[in-house]
């Protein structure tokens, strides 16, 4: 991750499959898998489709075998990311993402379920993704997931802000104390760049000025 962060592709993919052919010598599926994933994770930043969707199918089937239900769900997702942000299938990534609803369904996997709505949450339109984020904000309640529980708020906000108007994001805000504590927290008047960004996207740009002057 720390070459892929410096966009040392070649050197990510180099380390990754070292580290593949290290874990694939061990009895620890968990860490085949794992390994697998990052390789294919690497491919597909170097944009290999074909390559990333291979080693994300040795990974699947290694958690098959294993029986490892929150590996295989780590899978699904990674092939639900790759069909929606590298080749733009949405249908098919939805497919993958819904594949795994019915895997930790089965197991009664809330935490799993919580990921699961949250990846929904960002694949569909607002109309239809904010349905499945107050799921998973829900069930991150009912378990005490704080994360979980912010995360689903959080990509919520950014959906209203493109789709609402500025009163309608601002009560959303007021009304989730714990996401409004997260933005006050960020950093000194950034709940001013915040409004002047809701501001912004709703038009009322003399408002937004004003908001980004005291930011």
């Amino acid at each position: 991750e720390k070459y892929l962060l410096e966009g040392k592709k070649n050197e990510a993919l180099q380390t990754a499959q070292f580290g593949l052919a290290t874990a694939m010598n061990t009895d620890n599926d968990s860490a085949k898998v794992l390994c697998q994933l990052m390789v294919g994770n690497v491919y597909l930043q170097k944009g290999d489709m074909l390559m990333a969707f291979k080693s994300y199918t040795y990974a699947i089937d290694i958690a098959d075998k294993s029986r490892n239900i929150y590996l295989k769900t780590q899978v699904l997702h990674a092939f639900a990311f790759m069909y929606k942000n590298k080749l733009q299938k949405y249908e098919v990534s939805k497919q993958y993402a819904f594949q795994s609803v019915s895997v930790n369904k089965k197991n009664n996997d809330v935490k799993g379920l919580i990921n699961d709505y949250i990846l929904l949450g960002k694949l569909f339109d607002y109309r239809v993704a904010k349905k499945y984020l107050f799921r998973a904000e829900t069930l991150a309640d009912s378990i005490g997931d704080y994360a979980g529980k912010i995360e689903a708020q959080r990509i919520l906000f950014f959906y209203m802000l493109l789709e609402e108007k500025p009163a309608v994001t601002f009560a959303y805000v007021n009304n989730h104390p714990d996401m409004k504590g997260v933005f006050e927290n960020t950093g000194p008047h950034f709940m001013d760049y915040m409004r002047a960004t809701v501001y912004s996207y709703g038009g009322m740009i003399d408002s937004a000025l004003v908001c980004f002057r005291a930011a």
